[in-house]
């Protein structure tokens, strides 16, 4: 039964509250403020360490999926302009898409980082296909 005292209920709400700190952007030395734990050192004895401790390894879990979405979204984009290489889209055709002068460059756009990366996409997988 879940309730106040429960370990499972008590989890559940520091977990809610452990993410309601890190999407705040609390850092790890305003959490330790927060739970009234020394600005710096072990305070092992202290009743929130091991809460604190737990927000360490939830902070880490968030950075390590953060990490791992920025990968699957690299992998993905890398992927549509492999499609659009063998589907034959043209330069002119990627650049429309990605709304771009039709020539030239356009560094201060915000689009021209991820033209820039279906070029290269385009250069390595021109060097397997036509080796």
């Amino acid at each position: 039964m879940l309730g106040k005292g429960n370990a499972e209920w008590d989890d559940a709400l520091m977990r809610l509250a452990y993410s309601h700190w890190f999407e705040g952007g609390k850092t790890i030395d305003d959490v330790r403020l927060i739970m009234s734990l020394p600005a710096k050192g072990e305070a092992v004895g202290h009743e929130n360490w091991g809460k604190y401790l737990k927000y360490v390894e939830f902070v880490k879990e968030k950075k390590q999926e953060a990490a791992n979405a920025a990968i699957v979204a690299v992998l993905k984009r890398r992927r549509a302009y492999r499609d659009w290489y063998i589907e034959g889209k043209t330069e002119a055709e990627v650049r429309k898409i990605f709304e771009l002068p039709a020539i030239g460059t356009a560094q201060n756009h915000p689009n021209w980082e991820k033209f820039e990366e279906y070029l290269e996409v385009v250069k390595e997988y021109s060097k397997i296909v036509f080796k």
